[in-house]
């Protein structure tokens, strides 16, 4: 008979829905998509109809932290959040490598600054080795992986690679690219979009809106 955790982690499909201990504005999730809720996160007190909750109980309320799935030390050298990316890397994604298309986190941007920077990085770490998938950040910051991609919005975005990246934007932009997006650099800084547009990057990339 399988555990939760595998029980949970096989009825995964395309997408896959994170909350997080911040605020964020709940009528933007769903209730029937399944959920893993981070530690404080379940201080919401948010009903999913599939959920597994990971965390090491530090954020959490006393009457919720006996509910957490999985329990982790809080003398660990790796984020909540973190943990449930190598879940996913070890007994998901190697067995199911085209299924998910998109990670949405709710409840992880805002407050510390250095726990959403290092969020950004777990993400934008495990999309390494993956094709056309996206993490997003409430759909504010959109981490994603190599792959061809289409967005249809108007305004101001950058982007941003860690590694140099073979890039492409084409569309109702205002600076179209095609070359190497240098790493870690103002390059993909402050472009502009009139509508839709297509994007497709040779490995990760961060795109702030």
């Amino acid at each position: 008979m399988q555990n939760k955790t595998d029980k949970f982690l096989n009825s995964i499909g395309k997408k896959l829905q994170v909350i997080g201990p911040l605020e964020f504005d709940k009528s933007k999730i769903s209730s029937s998509l399944p959920t893993v809720v981070i530690d404080g996160g379940l201080n919401h007190e948010l009903s999913f109809e599939n959920q597994l909750s990971i965390g090491d109980g530090d954020s959490a309320k006393d009457e919720h932290r006996i509910k957490i799935d999985i329990h982790l030390n809080q003398e660990k050298d790796y984020s909540d959040l973190g943990y449930l990316f190598n879940l996913l890397d070890e007994t998901y994604l190697k067995k199911h490598l085209v299924t998910l298309e998109k990670v949405e986190l709710w409840g992880f941007l805002g407050k510390r600054r250095d726990h959403e920077f290092i969020n950004i990085l777990e993400a934008y770490s495990f999309l390494k080795n993956r094709s056309q998938l996206v993490i997003a950040f409430e759909e504010e910051v959109l981490c994603l992986s190599k792959g061809d991609y289409e967005f249809d919005r108007m305004g101001t975005f950058s982007l941003i690679s860690l590694d140099s990246t073979e890039v492409q934007i084409a569309g109702s932009v205002k600076y179209p690219f095609k070359g190497l997006l240098k790493a870690s650099s103002s390059h993909g800084l402050s472009n502009e979009s009139q509508g839709s547009f297509k994007l497709k990057a040779s490995g990760p990339l961060i795109l702030f809106k």
